[in-house]
This record gives structure tokens, C-alpha cells and sequence, in this order.
């Protein structure tokens, strides 16, 4: 088949285009013709083009500033994506998320060339998800944007592909029915993450080999202050962990600390932001992976893209029982549940941290169950659903 992909991000920037990506190459290797069209990182009158592990790359054009270009809402970019798609011969087109530059283009382009258009929806972006969670003078406008475009586009599009359950149902209800709306989870980048042994890995990367260390990887987060108020809780009652930060420097985390100079950032190991290519060795020298995870409606609506990558490295998984997470962790035995309470998540570190036989048997059930849930696997699934429309 001749599939096209197009997301709303940038190439290489963010979980939207990890996602599409991911799900590319993998289609690729299964002997498709895959393209994916990106926003442009900097301004450009004319389009890029790249062939990354066997998938053809499209950076559109894009001029307006960044934020817009990044945002999907690059006017240029939606115009050159209906032209150039128009000229393709393609048998899917399958836009991810619901910013105009993305899905306005492939329903356009749908309606004209009456190719088979899918959406794929990975976050709650309206009312009671991101929308909710925007700040700065021009809030109001993105949030109402976001609020009505997704529902449009998740009524208007002929075939659903949701990541969560919590979506697929949101899906029913407003489409009124259940036809052509689909489960398609997080892959775990098993080509990518290998897994070595931790204390190599510590070796390596100059970690005391004797801590008890859990690592937190992310890009942006919603449970930023929860984490610093269960470190909080560490270092207050003296819990034996460390906890090891993977990902930009979080405004939401630093503020709820003490001012430097604190001995509880002794507690903290923060490379910063970690190449996918060096993932394997950061998530390799941790013992546990956190997933703080409320219960709120945004996380209910997603599936996070660590989970897989905490999979692929082996990692137990220490998290709250909310959606994909509670479902994945109460089924497969890959880890340990708290409650919200900072301190009971404290203290369920402190015991699991003293228990490394249920350590060594929940990694092996991770290892196992990233193997299940490998790219791959994932999009064999997609393809099965492409060939039953």
C-alpha cells in the first residue's frame, strides 16, 4: 500500500511525531510505501525532503512564527500539504491529532481524491484535557479552537484510530455509534532501547552503583508538582532513593522545592534532555521507572510514550492506578500501584526498594511484555485494519 502519514509536529519534536513515526518505519519494514509529512522547524518557502529508515520525510513549508508553525496552525503549510497531496497516488491517508494543518488538509484532500482518510487521536486536547491546562493572553482562542476542531474532526473523519479506551469511548459518544473507531496503543521501541546491565550502565554514565534509583523520563508532563511533593515526602522521611530526571529542565518541579542550597537535591540526578540514541544506557542504570499519574481527565485520555520506552529498558514500573497504566499494570504484573497520596507513594518506594527479588521478576515480565507490544507488533495491527476497509 501507499500510505501517507501526517502529523502536525515538527520532525523529531514531540510524542505526535514519535508516534507517526514509530508506526512509519515499522509499515516500511513490512514492505509499504510510507510517507510522513512534519511541520517545517524553521521558516521555509520551500518543502525538505528525507528518507529516514526507509520512510520518506516531508518538512512543509511553514512562515509563520513558531509557535504557529509547531502548532499545526501555519496557514502555508495547510496549503502546501492539500497541493502536495493532491498530486500523490496514495491508498490511506492518516493524519494525527486535530490541528488544521494536519487533518483540514487530508479531509480536503479526502473529499476530492476520495482516498480513505484516518485520524489518529493520542490526547485530549479540548474541554477537560489541554484546553483546560493553556495559559497567556491568547488562551481563550486555542482552547475554544482545540475544544471544537477535535470534536469536529473525530465526527466528520470516516475511520478512528484512538490510544486509549477512554477515547474510544469519548469517540462513541459523540460520533453516536461505534463503527470504524479502533484501539491502537503504544508501541515499545524495542529496536532503539537495549537493555544492559545496570551496573555497566552506572559505569558508564558515573552513577553510584549502590543507590536505589528511579528514573523519570518525559518531554512535557502533566504531574510535575505531584513528583516534587512525592520527593518531598522522600526526603523528609528519609526514604533510601534517588530519583534521576530525564527531560528539560520543569519549572512546575523546581518551584515546589526548597531554595538551593538544599540536600535535597542530592537526591536529584538531571542529565537534561537524553538523545534517544543514549536512552538505553540512562534507563538501563535505574532500578524502577516512575509514572506519577493521577486520576485526572487528561491522563485518563492518554497513553504515555515512557510507557513503552520504561518496557523496552526492562524497568518495573511504579505508577498510580489511572486508565491505560492501571489497566496495563494490574493485567501484566510489570510493576506496583499507590494512591495520590505523596506520602503513601513514598512509602511504597521505601518498600519496594527493599524488595529486589519482586524488582528482577517484574523486570523479566516487562521485557516480555515489550516484546508483545513492540512497534512492530503495533503496526501489524494497523495494517490488518488498512486491509479490512
Amino acid at each position: 500500500m501507499n500510505i501517507f502519514f501526517s502529523t502536525y509536529e515538527a520532525k523529531q519534536i514531540g510524542g505526535s511525531y514519535l508516534r507517526s513515526f514509530s508506526l512509519a518505519k515499522s509499515l516500511a519494514r513490512r514492505g509499504h510505501q510510507v510517507t510522513l509529512i512534519t511541520s517545517a522547524k524553521k521558516p521555509s518557502m520551500v518543502p525538505r525532503f528525507h528518507s529516514l529508515d526507509h520512510v520518506k520525510v516531508v518538512e512543509s513549508i511553514g512562515l509563520m512564527p513558531r509557535r504557529f508553525r509547531h502548532g499545526g496552525y501555519d496557514i502555508f503549510d495547510m496549503i502546501f500539504r492539500s497541493v502536495y497531496l493532491l498530486l500523490q497516488d496514495k491508498d490511506i491517508l492518516h493524519s494525527f491529532n486535530h490541528r488544521p494543518a494536519s487533518s483540514i488538509s487530508a479531509w480536503l484532500v479526502s473529499k476530492t481524491n476520495h482516498v480513505e482518510w484516518w485520524t489518529d487521536w493520542a490526547d485530549l486536547w479540548g474541554k477537560g484535557g489541554i484546553a483546560d491546562r493553556r495559559y497567556g493572553f491568547l488562551r481563550w482562542l486555542t482552547s475554544s479552537l482545540d475544544t471544537h476542531l477535535e470534536k469536529w474532526v473525530i465526527t466528520h473523519c470516516p475511520n478512528i484510530t484512538a490510544i486509549s479506551h477512554y477515547l474510544i469511548k469519548k469517540s462513541r459518544f459523540w460520533r453516536q455509534g461505534s463503527k470504524n473507531i479502533y484501539f491502537l496503543p503504544v508501541g515499545a521501541d524495542t529496536d532503539l532501547i537495549k537493555p544492559l546491565p545496570k551496573l555497566e550502565a552506572r559505569q558508564q554514565l558515573k552513577l553510584n552503583r549502590n543507590d536505589f534509583l528511579g528514573c523519570f523520563l518525559y518531554v512535557g508532563t502533566y504531574d510535575a508538582d505531584f513528583l516534587s511533593q512525592i520527593l518531598l515526602q522522600v526526603h523528609l522521611h528519609h526514604v533510601s532513593f534517588k530519583l534521576m530526571m530525564l527531560g528539560p529542565f520543569l519549572d512546575d518541579f523546581y518551584c515546589q522545592l526548597p531554595a538551593r542550597p538544599h540536600p535535597i537535591y542530592d537526591r536529584i540526578v538531571h542529565p537534561g534532555v537524553v538523545s534517544r540514541t543514549n536512552l538505553s544506557a540512562w534507563l538501563s542504570a535505574a532500578d524502577v521507572a516512575l509514572l506519577p499519574y493521577r486520576n485526572l481527565e487528561i491522563n485518563r485520555g492518554r497513553y504515555p510514550n515512557k510507557l513503552g520506552d520504561y518496557l523496552a529498558a526492562g524497568k518495573p514500573i511504579v505508577a498510580n492506578p489511572t486508565g491505560e497504566v492501571k489497566r496495563l499494570l494490574a493485567k501484566y504484573d510489570i510493576g506496583w500501584t499507590a494512591s495520590e497520596s505523596p506520602r503513601k507513594f513514598a512509602q511504597l518506594l521505601e518498600t519496594v526498594g527493599k524488595d529486589k527479588r519482586q524488582i528482577n521478576s517484574k523486570s523479566k515480565n516487562a521485557l516480555k511484555l515489550a516484546g508483545l507490544m513492540s512497534w512492530m507488533n503495533v503496526a501489524s495491527s494497523l495494517e490488518r485494519l488498512y486491509q479490512s476497509r
